[in-house]
């Protein structure tokens, strides 16, 4: 039915159009471009709505059977045909050729052009072919300068000058408002006064627009315009008493003055109906050629922010008579804006990424490998003189890059940093952009980028420790590569070393240090909660085995009942490598704002180290959470506790867990003691670490002799390996 009534709407429409166009041959209306603006204009809008709509018609394959199947369906119901059927189902048949058709219903209508301009219609033929033929000619180069190399650039200064319409906007309606008050009306009067004849009517319409001008204000010129049209169309027919053929000098007076009137109330429709480019949302492949080639020339990249912003102009390329293609067209103008924006945000993140790889070169040249080559050439070239020989051409040494004779000197890193900051200006160019009712952040594009480029410490690095492949190493406080059969694309120390963690400090910041932070104990409450499910699934065994710690054989048999022992060491090793990590992060941290802001960060460990001990324990947090802030090591990890207070915590006795540790020093059999020693030294460590345990509180549960073996043990094993 909805197709159906569509169909109708467009006969009622052809109805109204051809009774229009009817009165018009009557009234023999007289039309010029340059003297009735306006109304000429509206007139050949509406012969091409006109003839758009008959030609969509006609290229919808199934209007025969829409209006058949309604009006069958209409018959089975009222018995009988719906009133519109008829005359529907004519047109339909009659707009099977509708370029035909029109021809026909148009030929009544030609009269009208014996109005339009003189000049036209004195043109030769074959000057008329010989224009054809050039038209061709200009219109095809001027569809192949879509693609020329500055079209971006003239784009981009057409949208700046748009945003400076809009932004002065109220400027500019000041300055035409003064403008038709101090000048046009008094053109408009002089040309009034002057007529040779004026009927008395027509006298009073113009006084009156001539009072209204002068007292015009912002917000009345729409309802004015109206009044200025209607007077157009009514000194254009043939019988007018004031005729506009004869007054050319006041038509085009007129028309100034609607211009002008456009400008204080129409600023926006005067935008769309001068500089838009909606036209590219039907030709998206050129447009799409156009901002490649815009992003791959260096000079043009800092506008390609142009062709986001062009997308905002899709909207108004709609029709009012088909509002069905509005959610077409905004489809399309959000995929090519997320398109563009996400390819300008790759092309600065792989610039980016070019950029640190140039750097990571140039400070490998400095490494102590490299002076090696420079000695031997030093040493060669000592022997070479003294024999009256040439030697080998001198290496050139870490920073030459840097000693310019001019500037015409340009290096690769130059250009990287030359076409960052041109694409830079381009993402930074406005803050956001509305398309269809979304708005969309350019910058929010290469953050994403960014971070998912740079996520190497919480996916790649902290996954390969996970997995064996990488471990911590206390005395060099770095992650170190562990030889394995397969060999790491990437060397872990290079990623986590003192100088790689304070680079990391200085790009992220305090906040952006904090954000990591958070994220990482994010990760370690998701462990202890895996942890916490692998406890509930044993935990009867648990329990039998805490009342039979006394008991050897019945403990192996209770072992061998506990499931998922493996995932609970390789959980427990992803909490230690993130906290490790983590304390290389708030070291560095600490590091680098020690540098840049020294006397606050040690206010901060004033207040810190001089907590009171009956401070309470809120009071307390608020301090350690300033102090974790700055990079401080604190007894009560504030981010730890706020991952881990959603879950209740689970007191045990020690007396109970040390003695199931001193029982495994006494076993023998091989399969019970395995890693018995590392097991000592992590409780050795923990103790250490932690600021409530103190060696005395282990010695009096857990002799010194067996943490003394282990380390002997250790220093054994690892002597041996290196033998």
């Amino acid at each position: 039915a909805l197709y159906y009534f569509t169909f109708v709407d467009v006969m009622e429409f052809k109805d109204h159009v051809c009774e229009l166009l009817n009165t018009i041959d009557v009234c023999q209306v007289f039309f010029d471009i340059t003297v009735n603006f306006d109304l000429t204009k509206n007139y050949l809008d509406l012969i091409i709505t006109y003839t758009t709509l008959m030609i969509l018609l006609s290229r919808i394959e199934e209007r025969k059977a829409i209006i058949g199947l309604y009006n069958y369906a209409h018959e089975m119901t009222h018995g009988a045909s719906d009133r519109e059927y008829p005359r529907l189902g004519q047109m339909i048949v009659d707009y099977e050729n509708p370029l035909k058709k029109m021809m026909e219903e148009f030929v009544p209508h030609s009269k009208v052009c014996n109005h339009f301009s003189q000049e036209h219609k004195e043109i030769p033929m074959g000057s008329i072919a010989l224009i054809a033929i050039l038209n061709i000619c200009v219109f095809v180069s001027f569809s192949l300068s879509f693609l020329h190399r500055h079209i971006a650039e003239l784009i981009f200064y057409m949208e700046e000058l748009r945003a400076h319409v809009r932004k002065y906007g109220p400027v500019m309606q000041r300055y035409y408002v003064q403008y038709l008050s101090g000048f046009d009306a008094v053109v408009l009067n002089e040309l009034v006064q002057n007529l040779s004849v004026c009927p008395e009517d027509e006298s009073i319409i113009m006084s009156s627009f001539v009072n209204t001008m002068t007292s015009l204000s912002v917000k009345q010129g729409n309802r004015f315009i109206f009044f200025l049209v209607s007077f157009q169309a009514y000194t254009s027919v043939s019988k007018a008493s004031l005729g506009l053929a004869d007054h050319r000098e006041l038509g085009k007076m007129m028309n100034t003055i609607i211009f002008h009137t456009k400008m204080v109330d129409s600023l926006v429709e005067m935008l769309v109906e001068t500089s838009d480019l909606s036209i590219f949302c039907f030709y998206s492949r050129a447009f799409e050629k156009m901002f490649q080639q815009c992003l791959e020339l260096p000079s043009q990249s800092r506008y390609s922010i142009a062709f986001p912003l062009l997308c905002t102009h899709f909207m108004s390329c709609t029709h009012e008579l088909c509002p069905e293609e509005r959610h077409h067209i905004g489809d399309r103008s959000l995929s090519l804006c997320n398109m563009f924006l996400d390819e300008m945000a790759k092309q600065a993140r792989n610039l980016i990424t070019d950029i640190c790889t140039e750097q990571c070169t140039l400070s490998d040249q400095l490494l102590p490998k490299h002076c090696a080559k420079t000695i031997s050439q030093a040493v060669n070239k000592k022997s070479k003189k003294q024999t009256g020989k040439k030697g080998e051409p001198e290496r050139e040494k870490p920073g030459v890059e840097s000693m310019r004779k001019n500037r015409l000197v340009v290096t690769n890193l130059d250009k990287l940093h030359t076409a960052l900051s041109e694409l830079c200006f381009s993402i930074n160019y406005v803050p956001n952009m509305v398309v269809w009712e979304h708005t969309f952040t350019p910058r929010e594009y290469l953050t994403s980028h960014l971070e998912i480029r740079f996520t190497k410490y919480l996916e790649t690095l902290l996954r390969q420790v996970s997995n064996g492949h990488i471990a911590y190493f206390p005395a060099m406080k770095a992650f170190v590569n562990l030889p394995t059969e397969n060999e790491l694309t990437f060397n872990a120390e290079e990623y986590s070393d003192i100088s790689e963690m304070r680079a990391l400090s200085e790009l992220l910041g305090p906040y952006g240090m904090k954000f990591l932070s958070e994220s990482l104990m994010w990760h370690i409450s998701s462990q202890v909660a895996e942890l916490k499910k692998l406890v509930v699934e044993n935990v009867e065994v648990l329990t039998q085995m805490r009342t039979s710690f006394d008991k050897p054989d019945q403990m192996a048999a209770l072992f061998k009942r506990l499931s998922s022992v493996d995932s609970v060491l390789k959980r427990m090793t992803i909490i230690g490598v993130i906290l490790s990590f983590r304390s290389l992060a708030q070291e560095a941290l600490r590091d680098v704002l020690s540098y840049h802001i020294p006397f606050l960060v040690s206010s901060i460990e004033d207040f810190k180290d001089h907590i009171p001990r009956e401070t309470d324990m809120k009071v307390a947090m608020n301090v350690y959470e300033l102090s974790s802030a700055a990079g401080l090591p604190c007894e009560i990890d504030p981010a730890l506790v706020v991952a881990l207070s959603s879950q209740k915590s689970v007191i045990r006795e020690t007396s109970m867990n040390l003695n199931g540790l001193l029982k495994i020093g006494q076993e023998t059999d091989k399969t019970t003691t395995r890693n018995r020693e590392s097991v000592y030294l992590l409780l050795d460590m923990i103790v250490q670490e932690s600021p409530f345990l103190t060696m005395d509180l282990l010695e009096s549960c857990f002799p010194y002799v067996l943490l003394r073996n282990a380390y002997h043990a250790v220093y054994k094993q690892s002597v041996t390996s290196s033998a």
